[in-house]
């Protein structure tokens, strides 16, 4: 049996941010010698309380951040190394959906435009607005909604759109960092199962970040657990529901960490 080669591979991590105290500067560490590979259709959540380190995994996967060391490995490809084409794929291929629309989506655009931004430029004009009326559809949104602003929205209509601009490069991973955080409770529960209908219908990969346990039977196969910087442990959702004995991974699962 062939074994599959992962899509994301994560080799010891360290990132540091430099802080000021009173007296000097110091490096405060917020991922400390990070391992762990992904594989295609099969999604992992990194998840921990507040400041834990996991958004400065998920920057540093995006490129957005430069790790002090450890490597980003993308279909086996180091992105620190990647030329110029192969990092332009590589921008197509890992899409985010972060955790504040309103950030992500420029107000002075049209949902149409922001969306057209994103097409690739080998797509003929006359197919472009087809493409993105399907886009829009696929995440629950009708053609009524281009020539809309952002701030026309709701904050569940927004973030769909930042969903429909994601697939609209036809990744292979979606980082999705706290993509329901900043939503009311009923536009949860619809961006989740619109998330997990996507998952399902497009094979898609998610690595996701959050804080929030509840969300995590609906998408994810594997959880990694983080504190400190550091992750304690990691394993499918149901091994680690069933049989942790970490007892900071019990309270995580109870909410008791926040």
């Amino acid at each position: 049996m062939i074994k599959s080669k992962p899509i994301l591979s994560i080799n010891n991590l360290c990132v540091n941010y430099l802080t000021k105290s009173s007296y000097k500067n110091k490096q405060q560490y917020a991922v400390k010698d990070v391992s762990f590979s992904m594989f295609q259709n099969r999604s992992l959540a990194i998840v921990g309380n507040s400041g834990c380190g996991k958004t400065s995994i998920a920057m540093s996967v995006l490129k957005l951040i430069k790790p002090e060391s450890g490597q980003v490995f993308f279909n086996g490809k180091n992105i620190h190394k990647m030329h110029r084409s192969e990092l332009f794929n590589f921008r197509r291929q890992v899409q985010p959906v972060f955790q504040n629309p309103d950030e992500a989506l420029d107000p002075l655009m049209t949902i149409e435009k922001s969306i057209r931004m994103a097409l690739s430029s080998n797509i003929l004009k006359s197919q472009k607005r087809d493409m993105i009326i399907s886009l829009l559809e696929n995440v629950g949104l009708g053609q009524e909604h281009l020539k809309k602003y952002p701030y026309q929205l709701s904050g569940g209509e927004k973030q769909r759109v930042c969903i429909a601009r994601a697939l609209s490069t036809d990744p292979k991973l979606l980082i999705l960092d706290e993509p329901i955080s900043s939503l009311d409770i009923s536009n949860q529960a619809k961006i989740i199962n619109l998330l997990k209908d996507i998952k399902e219908k497009q094979n898609l990969t998610f690595l996701l970040i959050t804080h929030n346990p509840n969300i995590l039977k609906f998408l994810i196969d594997d959880v990694a657990i983080m504190k400190d910087g550091e992750v304690l442990e990691m394993s499918s959702y149901n091994e680690m529901i069933l049989n942790s004995q970490n007892e900071f991974t019990k309270r995580f699962f109870r909410n008791e960490i926040g």
